[in-house]
Formats: C-alpha cells, sequence, structure tokens
C-alpha cells in the first residue's frame, strides 16, 4: 500500500508540475455539435416530402442534439452535487477531490471519485473505457480536461457532456434517455425524473430499486448544499 500510495503522489506532482497545455487538436464545441448526428435518417421523396424515418445506427439510440436552454434546472443541480461540485473553480482537475480520494484510499474507506466533468467529457474523446484505473490513463484525461477547458465554456462542457455520455441501455444523450425512458423531451422532464436521470449515470445497468435509492440521497445531497442559488449565482446569466 505504501508504494502505491507514494505512486499517487508522484503522478499528482508530476503533473501539476510539468503539465503545459495548448488548446491545439482540439475541437470547438460547435465543430463537435455540427459533427453530430442521430441514429435515425429521415427518407425524403423527390419533392423533399417526407416519407418515412429509418435507423441507421443500431448499436445506440441518439437523437436530436439537446440545446442549453432545454436542460433543466434540477437535472444540472444533480449533476453537479453526484458528478462535480466545484465545477465552476477549477480548470478541468479538481485538486481538492484528488486529494480527497487520495485520502481514503490511505486511510482504506471508500472510494471517492474524483473525475470532474471535464476529465469525463475528455474520457469519452479519448475512447477511455467505464472503470479503467490505469494511472498513465488518467493522466492523459487531465490533461486533455485541461485543454478542452480552454477551448470551451462551463456551459459548453455541461451540454457537450450531456449529449455524449451512455444512458441506460442503448440511450446515448440526454434527449435519447428522455424519450426512451419518460417518452418526454428533457424540458418536461419532472424533478424526480431529472434526479433518476443524473443518479443512474455511473451505474446505467443498476437494478430499480438500487436507482430509486441513489436518487432519493442525490435529491437529499443537493438539497441540503443549497445548490439552487449556487446555479443560479454561477450558471444563469
Amino acid at each position: 500500500m505504501y508504494k502505491k500510495n507514494i505512486s499517487v503522489f508522484l503522478f499528482i506532482g508530476i503533473f501539476f508540475y510539468s503539465n503545459v497545455v495548448f488548446s491545439e487538436g482540439i475541437y470547438s464545441y460547435r465543430e463537435i455539435r455540427d459533427s453530430y448526428h442521430p441514429s435515425d435518417g429521415t427518407i425524403l421523396d423527390l419533392h423533399g416530402r417526407f416519407l418515412q424515418t429509418i435507423r441507421l445506427n443500431v448499436r445506440e439510440r441518439k437523437l436530436a442534439w439537446t440545446e442549453e436552454g432545454e436542460i433543466p434546472e434540477t437535472l444540472l443541480l444533480a449533476l453537479f452535487a453526484q458528478e462535480d461540485k466545484r465545477f465552476f473553480e477549477h480548470s478541468g482537475v479538481d485538486l481538492l477531490a484528488i486529494l480527497g480520494a487520495m485520502k481514503d484510499r490511505v486511510l482504506g474507506n471508500s472510494k471517492r471519485g474524483a473525475s470532474t466533468l471535464s476529465m469525463q467529457l475528455a474520457g469519452i474523446f479519448l475512447g477511455s473505457k467505464p472503470g479503467r484505473r490505469n494511472i498513465f490513463d488518467k493522466w492523459e484525461q487531465m490533461r486533455f480536461a485541461q485543454k478542452i477547458e480552454q477551448t470551451w465554456s462551463k456551459n459548453e462542457i455541461i451540454t457537450g457532456y450531456l449529449n455524449l455520455i451512455q444512458f441506460r441501455g442503448e440511450h446515448k444523450g440526454l434527449r435519447a434517455a428522455s424519450r426512451g425512458l419518460f417518452q418526454k423531451e428533457p424540458s418536461a422532464l419532472s424533478d424526480a425524473e431529472s434526479v433518476l436521470l443524473v443518479a443512474m449515470l455511473p451505474f446505467p445497468g443498476a437494478s430499480s430499486s438500487a436507482l430509486v435509492k441513489r436518487s432519493c440521497a442525490l435529491a437529499k445531497k443537493f438539497k441540503e448544499r443549497n445548490f439552487a442559488i449556487f446555479l443560479k449565482v454561477r450558471l444563469i446569466g
């Protein structure tokens, strides 16, 4: 255990000492948005009139891009509370979360996640598989997250993340999950539905009872910390 802890400290030290970040090679939010394609295609007649919709991608279900203004406030509150409570205070890497995770590891407590939303988005772009804990994979993810933060706004990071993240089953992105699980557009989601969607992100395949339990704990968490005020001050504007 001693050697493992030393390796973590060395990793963090090297990263923050030597990580000179450049934005070259990072696609802009607009480029990612414009290159996004739903899994369904539309067939038109010679006059441009609609004929039918066909499934083009059978591996995953993606619907139209969800714009920033369509994302429910409660969903954002739950997302920050669960995944990245200092989202507006860091530049891609949350040092306090990393130190907290290191402390838990040293004390043998339950593992605490330290990946920010920017790091998770970086993982999507890098093709990182869920559950990968290789220290060099994390280092690359952290570097890429800081590059994203230099190129994208915070609101763009949130919106991009919610459109590209995998939800339950074949549903990829917020609109596919909202329509597939609740038969609603994202903007029409109730508070309970919004929290449930966020609760399934870490474990999309969890049982229904486990998701309900996690949702209740999450709702209590962000209400206790008064994230509503936090959101209005830091995000809306």
